[in-house]
């Protein structure tokens, strides 16, 4: 039954318009930065691969990172919600062989469409750059004279996860960031969606609850950070981020903390599903 919601997704508007606002974002970046070098002698080319959208000293990261946690609800987080509003529940649920069945299947369809959401347009922006830029330019990915590349590394190593794959691979690099922040998209949408059990007339707290609690996860790492501790999901994924403090069991518990989240409201949700007939 996923194909059914599979091709739900489609065909709701919400989905649709999401598509279009992150894609629109994408390739909008993309022109600015094109607007930018413009004219300039080829001295001051950056590489393509540091023109990606995924790339923190980019205006437009800050954006994408905005959005991201609110994108991810958009597109089919709130089904339950409006099955049980609409009351067509009793006459979905028959299709399915048990609650269980159906919950899987409605939250595949979630992490879906709210994976779809971000990985498109970013790897819209990421095979823009690679055609429209040069592949590499007098200056690397560190912008500092070639001699002293390798002090530049020293200091941000640390800061920047699979820094080797960026090293040797940055293109392929950007495309796996993509997939990473793509994943945690699809994982804020099904905590949107378990969410959903609990809200019975305001939609609007669909959309945006994971939103707020990743507004809250950025301002707390924030007081976090000069006790070198980064809970900033995003700030792992992405590269170049100029916060402090990122380590892997700094990493590894706030994912926890978050994967147990989702489970616990998935869990709690299932069950409420019989209820809501």
């Amino acid at each position: 039954m996923f194909r059914y919601y599979s091709r739900y997704i489609i065909s709701r508007r919400e989905f649709v318009l999401g598509l279009l606002v992150m894609t629109a974002l994408s390739i909008g970046v993309f022109i600015a930065d094109c607007a930018e070098i413009y004219g300039e002698p080829a001295y001051k080319w950056v590489a393509g691969e540091q023109m990606f959208i995924g790339r923190t000293y980019n205006e437009g990261n800050m954006i994408l990172r905005i959005l991201i946690p609110l994108a991810a609800a958009i597109p089919m987080s709130d089904v339950f919600f409006m099955e049980r509003r609409n009351e067509i529940l009793s006459a979905t649920l028959p299709r399915f062989k048990s609650r269980g069945r159906y919950f899987r299947a409605t939250a595949a369809a979630v992490f879906t469409a709210a994976f779809l959401i971000v990985l498109i347009p970013m790897l819209i922006n990421a095979l823009l750059v690679a055609v429209a830029f040069p592949y590499s330019t007098l200056k690397d990915f560190s912008n500092v004279p070639t001699g002293d590349t390798w002090r530049f590394a020293a200091g941000i190593e640390k800061e920047v996860p699979w820094f080797g794959l960026l090293l040797k691979a940055p293109h392929l690099y950007n495309v796996f960031t993509s997939f990473l922040a793509s994943v945690f998209s699809g994982a804020a949408g099904v905590f949107a969606y378990a969410f959903s059990f609990l809200i019975r007339k305001n939609r609007t707290l669909v959309y945006v609850v994971f939103f707020i609690v990743h507004q809250l996860l950025e301002i707390l790492s924030f007081s976090l950070e000069k006790f070198g501790f980064n809970i900033s999901l995003l700030g792992y994924l992405f590269p170049y981020s100029n916060a402090g403090g990122k380590t892997l069991p700094a990493f590894l518990i706030v994912l926890f903390a978050l994967l147990l989240m989702v489970f616990a409201l998935c869990f709690f949700g299932r069950r409420k599903i019989k209820d809501a007939l």
